[in-house]
């Protein structure tokens, strides 16, 4: 599989790049901070313009569910003020296995205008 950088954008500590699987119609996305990368491929164009729409709108939608991976799911949720990047795998009687990145306010905000940015440079090319 080809993987080319379709779109690019950066809103002070977060770049967000889009590659795209030539040929296929999914697209990967990596997100990164001064203290997270994150990483997924195999989306839906789609699924990065409606993640696009949850972090620029307010509370309305309390999670937006991206993708299912490590045999769980991976969704933004908002929680007490904050926004969590949650993943989660149901373990059966054992619990729940998770892992969370909590981002305040004015991150999510930059996060969203950094994918609003790569996402316009997808949409112009």
């Amino acid at each position: 599989m080809t993987l080319g950088l379709a779109g690019t954008g950066s809103e002070k500590d977060w770049q967000v790049d889009i590659d795209e699987a030539i040929g296929r119609g999914l697209y990967g996305v990596t997100i990164t901070s001064r203290q997270y990368r994150f990483q997924v491929a195999g989306l839906q164009f789609e699924r990065l313009v409606l993640l696009r729409g949850f972090l620029s709108t307010s509370e309305r939608q309390e999670r937006f569910r991206l993708l299912d991976v490590f045999g769980g799911k991976l969704e933004f949720v908002r929680d007490e003020g904050r926004l969590a990047l949650r993943i989660t795998q149901v373990a059966g009687e054992l619990g729940t296995n998770l892992v969370a990145l909590m981002l305040q306010p004015a991150e999510w905000a930059a996060l969203g205008l950094a994918l609003e940015r790569a996402i316009q440079d997808v949409q112009q090319r």
